[in-house]
């Protein structure tokens, strides 16, 4: 009895094979050939949820996501959405130092942004001392803050490296985890709701080298001449 290879079977299904071809191969299934009726019984199964699957709709924030991933990987190419680069507005670390306070190892640090119309809110915390670092933000439109931004994809990157990713909740907010690194940029891609691409150059700000207002101020111990 001559058997067909499973590649043999995968034409048939699809109706890419010739007419002679199909009858001998049929005939070679009405014969009662357990094994080729396995597989063409599988590659059935198989065809019948490709064909299903095409009648599906891909959700908008997995095309975005796709698209967002694919920006980010070449951006000296392709844009989908025009860029916009957010604005420091706030920083805690700028802030003085509190009167007779001599040192202060600040562990956080909040910032926020302001990029056309939207706002973001973003707090950063050192896990440890040279361990990761928590990045969590928001944002939110200042036009109409009632409306959420959900479902917007968010990349930390470092040069052209993508440190971290994720989307927005529901209230706009977002988290990622991250080892300090240089040269570091938050994207928060474009979508319906933000037809735009933010770009928060945060530079030194969430891990890199301390800049000198940042470092603590440390004091010099005063001589002591030992009494006689």
């Amino acid at each position: 009895m001559r058997h067909f290879d499973i590649n043999q079977w995968a034409d048939m299904v699809r109706g890419l094979v010739s007419a002679r071809d199909e009858e001998e191969m049929s005939a070679h299934l009405s014969s009662g050939c357990g094994p080729c009726r396995r597989i063409v019984s599988i590659l059935r199964a198989v065809a019948h949820i490709a064909v299903t699957d095409t009648r599906n709709d891909i959700p908008s924030y997995a095309v975005h996501s796709a698209r967002a991933i694919f920006a980010l990987q070449r951006p000296e190419k392709l844009y989908f959405f025009p860029r916009l680069v957010g604005q420091l507005v706030f920083d805690s670390f700028k802030e003085p130092l509190p009167a007779g306070l001599r040192a202060r190892h600040r562990m956080t640090r909040h910032m926020m942004y302001q990029a056309g119309d939207h706002s973001v809110d973003i707090r950063m915390e050192h896990l440890r001392a040279g361990g990761n670092v928590t990045l969590a933000g928001q944002i939110i439109s200042r036009v109409n803050p009632e409306r959420p931004i959900a479902l917007l994809p968010i990349f930390l990157v470092s040069g052209k490296k993508i440190l971290a990713h994720t989307v927005s909740n529901g209230f706009g907010e977002f988290q990622l985890e991250y080892k300090p690194s240089r040269r570091l940029r938050l994207y928060l891609q474009g979508t319906q709701d933000l037809q735009r691409q933010i770009e928060l150059p945060l530079e030194r700000t969430a891990g890199g080298k301390t800049s000198p207002e940042t470092r603590p101020r440390l004091t010099k111990k005063k001589k002591t001449t030992p009494m006689r």
